[in-house]
């Protein structure tokens, strides 16, 4: 769904994408009505969701990232922020310190996310936390990681993101191209097509070369060397 804000004089366009998954398989048709949608679209910031409490990445959460990355190529995780809902401490199992979970779902997403394709995996993590048990300041804003307004705190890393990178632009040709590892280095095909020409061509007159000058028998003569060649 497409909507547009305008939250204290600035203009929000927001694009809620549907899940990308059904059941457990990549919802490719989906991938590709998104992909439709944003077509000559700058995107200052994408919001990849996951949840916090899921404690590693399965097959079906790499199939996704790979997903994304076939779809749309891999720099739109330039302009990406994770966002892990569920982001509450009591999200962490029993024995496991809550700082640590997040900082180990973050490692474990990066990761997938070179592992599929993308350039770096230096990229800004948020939590997201909804419901009625999330704890609420005194402003009853609902807050995060102790004092932290989530809201605040997500829109704060999408600006940070904005200002210091280029607008994501989905062009499905470089796309399919990056992604695409039958495409990569087809630039060479030629350069190693002419090289074994040459090759051939060279080893060929060699060859030739060397007939010429004898054969099983032994060396010819001058003579027979300058007939040979001749003919």
């Amino acid at each position: 769904t497409y909507s547009r804000r305008t939250p204290s004089g600035f203009v929000l366009h927001v694009i809620d994408t549907p899940s990308l998954l059904d059941q457990d398989v990549v919802a490719e048709g989906r991938l590709e009505a998104v992909a439709k949608c944003i077509k000559d679209k700058e995107i200052d910031a994408v919001l990849f969701l996951d949840r916090l409490d899921e404690y590693s990445v399965g097959a079906v959460d790499a199939a996704l990232i790979k997903g994304v990355t076939r779809f749309f190529g891999p720099s739109i995780w330039d302009t990406t922020v994770l966002c892990f809902s569920r982001g509450n401490e009591s999200s962490a199992p029993p024995g496991i310190d809550f700082y640590e979970l997040v900082a180990q779902r973050e490692s474990q997403l990066k990761k997938a996310i070179v592992a599929a394709g993308g350039k770096s995996a230096d990229m800004a993590c948020a939590l997201i936390e909804n419901s009625s048990r999330c704890p609420t300041n005194v402003d009853g804003e609902k807050v995060v990681s102790g004092d932290t307004p989530w809201i605040t705190d997500v829109f704060e890393k999408i600006v940070e993101l904005v200002l210091n990178s280029f607008p994501y632009e989905h062009n499905p040709e470089v796309a399919k191209k990056q992604s695409n590892p039958n495409s990569r280095r087809k630039w060479l095909i030629p350069l190693v097509l002419a090289a074994q020409i040459g090759a051939k061509f060279l080893l060929d007159k060699l060859l030739d070369d060397d007939g010429c000058r004898g054969d099983e028998n032994g060396p010819f003569d001058a003579q027979t060397v300058r007939e040979r060649r001749q003919e």
